[in-house]
């Protein structure tokens, strides 16, 4: 997705200070909404219908450290056959 999103804001943006203005906007828009409990789980299971080839390493990804306590968690690895 990476070069997807960079393709698209370099096409978008005139410099690469207005590209970084924007996504640092977006970011800070994401980060002051509200959001329910269950999204990351919600976000995990939409990636994983659509194939998403980031899920490869989400049991060992330290940005998804905070789901392991969550008992959803451990539920939706199974179901997926995500576990040891």
């Amino acid at each position: 997705m990476f070069k997807t999103a960079g393709d698209a804001f370099f096409a978008a943006f005139t410099t690469p200070w207005l590209a970084l203005d924007a996504a640092l906007a977006v970011q800070q828009a994401l980060q002051a909404e509200a959001w329910s409990p269950q999204s990351p789980i919600r976000g995990r299971e939409r990636a994983y219908a659509q194939r998403d080839p980031g899920l490869t390493d989400m049991k060992v990804n330290p940005r998804l450290r905070s789901l392991h306590a969550d008992p959803r968690w451990h539920t939706f690895l199974r179901k997926r056959g995500f576990t040891d």
